[in-house]
């Protein structure tokens, strides 16, 4: 791993906890970002920038905060950047196998939801910055006379320059060379890490399809490799329901083996395996549906705090008691029983409340109705 050291060498460490970002902060990663993306975030920093001269038009300063108060009103989320940004493919690759070449556009798959963040304030509620902390001096050393250097041994660096830091990248080629086809279901999801979108680029959606549908016919999805940012990664090629993932693969030795968990052997008879089964089958469903699961306590998380903002006073949350340390001994038959009849008193519970939630995404309110 790298570290930063002084141009004269010596270790620095940081010398204060990480504060929220501000607006500029983003919009200056935005700028920053926008040659590796090629304009990709532009209308994002664009919304960002109108968002921020609606909470400045209201009377709250660059923070979202109003005059007199520490608190924000506004928070300006990553989420939202996302969405302005979930149709832009990110960049063009070509996939390469044999002979063939395929043109194609890689798109995000994911928009992880930000998490809650609270800013770092000294006792009067003012903001606190990062600076780095010469280890030797104990003075603050300004960024611009960092250098970068690799820890041999204990406390001794060998120092890199800009330049030999980029000769030591791996030189972006913009393809990804298909090594292998191999049984889908042969990879364990365990190796699966980041997950990109390919649509066909320009010349490319016969090519695109034909790969997309003998991979489907053949049951089987590739492996290759794609070196980009400096580095080489492993990389998977698998068919979704209407086109081609891209899944970054962790390397072997970034997965540890299962062996290293300790599972002391334990005997089953036929009747708990039954009851187990039969309370398996009680809560399975045809397809995993996503949209029936919320992050519950994000919700809860931002409504105290929405109180908090309107000056309320919030009060503790008494939900799911704490797992004891030490589990309790229990007649593994009972528990089965039990959690059957539990299941079944449940299921009609259950089944209303689906229905509810079907029926209200089919059918808009009487109030949303006049709006539109």
């Amino acid at each position: 791993m790298f570290a930063w050291l002084l141009r004269s060498a010596p270790a620095c460490n940081f010398c204060a906890d990480r504060s929220e970002v501000t607006t500029l902060e983003v919009l200056d990663e935005l700028n920053a970002a926008s040659s590796l993306f090629k304009g990709t975030f532009s209308q994002s920093a664009a919304n960002l920038v109108d968002a921020q001269k609606t909470i400045e038009s209201a009377g709250h300063d660059r923070r979202g905060v109003a005059p007199g108060s520490g608190a924000p009103l506004v928070r300006l989320r990553n989420s939202h950047l996302t969405a302005a940004m979930a149709a832009r493919s990110l960049q063009s690759v070509t996939i390469t196998f044999g002979l063939v070449t395929i043109p194609v556009r890689m798109y995000p798959a994911t928009n992880p939801r930000a998490g809650i963040s609270f800013t770092m304030l000294d006792p009067k509620g003012g903001r606190v910055k990062q600076q780095y902390v010469s280890a030797d001096s104990g003075e603050v050393v300004p960024r611009g006379e960092m250098i970068k250097g690799y820890e041999f041994e204990k406390d001794h660096f060998v120092t890199f320059t800009k330049e030999e830091l980029k000769a030591l990248e791996e030189a972006s080629s913009g393809a990804i060379e298909i090594t292998e086809f191999v049984p889908a279901e042969s990879i364990d999801p365990v190796f699966y890490e980041k997950a990109y979108y390919l649509g066909p680029d320009k010349g490319g959606a016969k090519p695109y399809r034909l790969l997309a549908d003998a991979m489907r016919e053949s049951g089987r999805s590739a492996i290759g490799r794609w070196a980009a940012r400096g580095k080489q990664y492993l990389v998977n090629i698998r068919v979704a329901e209407k086109g081609l993932v891209l899944q970054q693969l962790l390397y072997a030795d970034e997965v540890r083996s299962i062996d290293d968990v300790e599972i002391p052997d334990a005997k089953v008879n036929a009747k708990e395996l039954a009851l187990a089964n039969q309370l398996i089958d009680s809560i399975t469903s045809k397809t995993f549906d996503p949209t029936q699961y919320e992050d519950d306590v994000q919700e809860r998380i931002e409504a105290q705090i929405q109180k908090k903002v309107e000056g309320e006073e919030i009060t503790v949350f008494e939900g799911a008691q704490a797992a004891p340390k030490g589990a309790k001994v229990i007649d593994i038959m009972d528990a089965l029983r039990a959690s059957l009849n539990r299941n079944a008193s449940s299921a009609p519970a259950r089944k209303s409340a689906k229905k509810t939630t079907k029926s209200a995404k089919k059918t808009p309110s009487r109030a949303a109705r006049k709006a539109a």
